[in-house]
């Protein structure tokens, strides 16, 4: 029952990220610093990519299928992490990087 499950999730995923390039969080995926972090998703907006869809996998993961289709995988380490806390770490991440490609000093705390 999981496959058809996460097969109805992938779809679902690839609904709501609709033309948006799809960066999924995923343990295959880069592992960024802060710093990197940054400089990736200000190459994403100068070559054009007004917006990203970002997509954290359910409990079985994201399938391989979705994966091969992403714009790329992310992960956030090598720690399980339940989803909440996964979605929290996310958005701290991102709105450090916003710091550092802003030149704001919240970053170094």
């Amino acid at each position: 029952m999981a496959g058809k499950t996460q097969a109805a999730e992938s779809e679902a995923i690839r609904r709501a990220a609709g033309r948006a390039p799809l960066v999924l969080l995923d343990p295959r995926g880069r592992q960024y610093s802060s710093e990197d972090l940054s400089a990736y998703l200000d190459a994403q907006a100068l070559g054009g990519h007004g917006e990203l869809a970002l997509a954290i996998g359910g409990p079985d993961g994201h399938t391989d299928d979705l994966r091969a289709g992403a714009h790329a995988l992310w992960s956030l380490g090598l720690l399980t992490l339940p989803h909440d806390l996964a979605m929290l770490v996310m958005v701290e991440a991102l709105y450090r990087a916003a710091t550092i490609s802003a030149g704001e000093p919240y970053h170094r705390g």
